[in-house]
C-alpha cells in the first residue's frame, strides 16, 4: 500500500528564522526514521514461524536485544540473534531452520531500502530543514548510496549534501568512531550546531550524546524510556514534531538534556 501524500511545507507558524538555522547540520537516520521500513518487510515476513509479518518484526528485534544484552561481544553476530530467535519460537532449531529464517529475514530487509516506502512526513521534514538553511546528510547503516538515490527520485531534487555508511566511514553505526568521522567529512562544525535524528537509541542517540550533539529520538511507536536507555536531548513522535523542534531550539546553546519529569 503507497504512503499517504503529505505537503511540501508546512503551516508557516512552523518555519525558524534563518539565523537559527545559519551553519546547522543535521544527520538523519533512514530505516525507521525516513523509511517505514518494518511495513515492507512485514509484508514478506507474514507466516514465518507462525507470526504475522509485525509479530515476525518485533520477534527479531527482541532477540537481538537479547543478543546485545547477554552477549555484548557478540552484538553484530546476526546468526546467533536467529538462533535465539527460532529457540524461543519455534523450538528445537536445527541448522538448516535457521539458515531458511535468516534468508527470509535478508530478503525482507533487502527489500525494505531496495523499495523503501517514505513516511508522509520524510520528504516535507529535509525540504522544511533546507529551506531554512541546515546542511543535511544521511546517517545509515548501510548501503547508503542507494538510500540517497532513492530519496532524490522520489524527492526529485536533491536534498542531501552526502550519504554516510560505515562502508564510507570506516566505522559501524552505533559506534561514537562513526560520529566523529561524519563530523569530520562534514566540515567540523560546532557540536551545538549538528542535529542528530533517529529511531534507534543504541545507535543513533547514543553516539550523538556521547559526541556532545543534539539527539533528536524519533519515537514513532510511543516507546518508553528505560532506565537504562540513553537518553535523547528531545523526543518526539514524527518528523513534523521533529521540524517544529529544531526550528524553535536556541541557535547558539549546547545541547541540554530534556526535562523528562
Amino acid at each position: 500500500m503507497a504512503a499517504a501524500t503529505a505537503p511540501a511545507f508546512w503551516p508557516l507558524d512552523l518555519v525558524c528564522e534563518m539565523s537559527a538555522a545559519s551553519g546547522a547540520v543535521a544527520f538523519v537516520d533512514f530505516d525507521r526514521t525516513l523509511s517505514d521500513a518494518d511495513s515492507v518487510m512485514s509484508e514478506i515476513l507474514d507466516g514465518v514461524l507462525g507470526l504475522t509479518g509485525l509479530q515476525a518484526v518485533q520477534a527479531f528485534a527482541q532477540a537481538h536485544e537479547v543478543v546485545h544484552e547477554r552477549y555484548p561481544e557478540r552484538h553484530d553476530d546476526r546468526r546467533l540473534t536467529f538462533q535465539l530467535l527460532l529457540e524461543q519460537h519455534q523450538p528445537p532449531s536445527s541448522a538448516a531452520a535457521v539458515d531458511k529464517v535468516q534468508e527470509r529475514y535478508d530478503e525482507a530487509w533487502s527489500s525494505s531500502w531496495r523499495s523503501p516506502r517514505l513516511f508522509p512526513d520524510a520528504l516535507p521534514f529535509l525540504r522544511g530543514l533546507r529551506a531554512q538553511g541546515l546542511r543535511l546528510y544521511l546517517a545509515t547503516g548501510d548501503h547508503a548510496p542507494q538510500k540517497a538515490a532513492h530519496l532524490l527520485r522520489l524527492a526529485g531534487e536533491p536534498l542531501l549534501l552526502g550519504a554516510f555508511d560505515p562502508e564510507a566511514l570506516g566505522h559501524e553505526k552505533g559506534s561514537r568512531g562513526y560520529v566523529l568521522r561524519a563530523l569530520e567529512l562534514a566540515g567540523s562544525p560546532a557540536p551545538q550546531a549538528v542535529w542528530v535524528v533517529g529511531d534507534s537509541l543504541r545507535n543513533d542517540i547514543e553516539p550523538a550524546r556521547q559526541a556532545g550533539l543534539r539527539a533528536l529520538w524519533v519515537n514513532r511507536n510511543g516507546a518508553p524510556l528505560r532506565p537504562q536507555d540513553p537518553a535523547p536531548t528531545y523526543a518526539v513522535r514524527d518528523l513534523q514534531e521533529a521540524l517544529a523542534l529544531i526550528c524553535r531550539a536556541p541557535a547558539q546553546r549546547g545541547p541540554e538534556r530534556q526535562d523528562w519529569g
